[in-house]
């Protein structure tokens, strides 16, 4: 539906993020292709980010680069209403990286022939640099990364030959964050409360649900049993065998570090008037919408199951596996979804390749956008969300696999990546009722 890589949502302020299903109009702009990859690099260390994690934005693989051809100009009646999505980068990403010129020096206890070209990589709070964020050199071949050495500093690196160095976890922590969020021990109780009177969020909420940690804020135009349902979801993609303990810590540490939110209005009207594009109440949130008219309604698709999913995979999945399920190119995530949508594709191509069976259409979502929503799509047709005959001719247009077995079939690169147990993916689908 929405969404594209965001990480301090200043950024959403500003910028919409990708259309909903049913917004989605067709482009007429023509793009140039790069042949899909299909080896990618195995998967980095665990690490706790930020970015919408750690810091914001923090995928290991480089951002393609951007097509000189101006995109044609959208319909006025064809612009979605603005979301306040985890899909755009971090603000971090706004401004090009600083160019080094110090000489690099041996980084000594990482693989041969990576080098360091500064230390302006800060792990701690307020800056919660993940590995994998571009640090120097934005968009040159000596491009850097933030890596951890083998003494547990970061430092800003990148391999004599271009790409980022291989990263070490801190000595005394499975991952690169030296102090990762406790994980509270269990979900909480699942219960609606009010926000606090000097909470700043409550100018705009007036109810809230915390759920492992993560909270869920509504207005006071949502209906309750809706608020509930969401968070319900969110628990039961967290802790997917609902045994009151969330499969895959690091992620949601990533998520509290990054302070996911999931905000909802009553609709898409709400949220356009509330004036919270005009504030900066969200500054520092990873946040993510969903509306109450589009959750749990009666003979149509629950938006929950994709918005909630999309601020777990960008807040917390894509920070800690950034090179298997990041959303920059040349993850293993992105190199599945360049031959799904038949190449690696900056702008939307006129026509999609034929035999492309991904072939999302929104001009406002960027090549990490369409990643993130490439997952959406493979994880809920592996958990068997898209399979009605009826949901799969509505979602054609977009995507044409609607079982696990056709994408098994169909997919096997993300098949493969969804299916592999060092990941911790969900392998059930959520029902709104999540009883631990």
């Amino acid at each position: 539906m929405h969404i594209r890589s965001l990480a301090v949502f200043v950024a959403a302020l500003t910028t919409l993020s990708c259309i909903s299903d049913d917004e989605k109009e067709p482009t007429s702009s023509n793009t140039d292709a790069v042949a899909p990859t299909s080896d990618a690099a195995p998967d980095g260390p665990r690490m706790l980010p930020d970015g919408f994690i750690p810091p914001p934005d923090e995928d290991a693989a480089p951002t393609p680069t951007e097509d000189s051809t101006p995109p044609a100009p959208m319909e006025p009646d064809s612009a979605a209403p603005p979301r306040l999505d985890a899909s755009m980068d971090p603000v971090e990403d706004a401004a090009p990286s600083p160019v080094v010129d110090a000489a690099p020096r041996p980084i000594g206890p990482l693989p041969p022939g990576c080098v360091i070209v500064g230390e302006g990589c800060d792990p701690n709070p307020p800056h919660n640099d993940p590995v994998g964020q571009i640090c120097a050199n934005d968009g040159q071949d000596d491009e850097a990364y933030c890596t951890y050495d083998r003494q547990g500093r970061m430092v800003c690196a990148h391999m004599e030959g271009g790409g980022q160095c291989e990263s070490a976890p801190p000595p005394d922590g499975p991952g690169p964050d030296p102090d990762p969020e406790p994980v509270p021990d269990g979900p909480g109780d699942l219960m609606i409360s009010a926000l606090e009177m000097d909470d700043p969020l409550s100018r705009f909420f007036a109810r809230q649900i915390t759920v492992f940690g993560i909270r869920v804020v509504a207005t006071a135009q949502v209906p309750a049993a809706k608020v509930t349902h969401a968070a319900h979801i969110m628990a039961e993609y967290l802790d997917n065998d609902e045994d009151g303990q969330v499969d895959d810590p690091p992620v949601v540490q990533a998520m509290i570090r990054r302070r996911a939110l999931l905000v909802m209005f009553a609709s898409s009207n709400e949220l356009e008037n509330s004036g919270i594009f005009e504030g900066n109440v969200i500054d520092g949130f990873h946040a993510q919408d969903l509306q109450g008219d589009e959750t749990n309604v009666p003979g149509r698709f629950d938006a929950a199951l994709e918005e909630v999913l999309h601020l777990i995979s960008t807040a917390g999945y894509e920070q800690v596996y950034p090179q298997a399920l990041g959303s920059r190119a040349g993850t293993l995530l992105a190199n599945a979804m360049d031959q799904a949508r038949g190449g690696r594709f900056e702008r939307i191509p006129n026509p999609y390749p034929e035999g492309a069976w991904y072939h999302y259409n929104d001009r406002t979502c960027d090549y990490r956008c369409m990643a993130v929503e490439y997952f959406y799509w493979a994880l809920t047709t592996l958990l068997g969300a898209q399979n009605d005959p009826a949901r799969c001719r509505e979602i054609s247009r977009e995507w044409e696999l609607c079982t696990a077995e056709q994408l098994r079939d169909g997919d096997p690169a993300v098949h493969t990546l969804l299916t592999d147990p060092a990941y911790n993916l969900p392998t059930r689908l959520p029902d709104g009722r999540y009883t631990p």
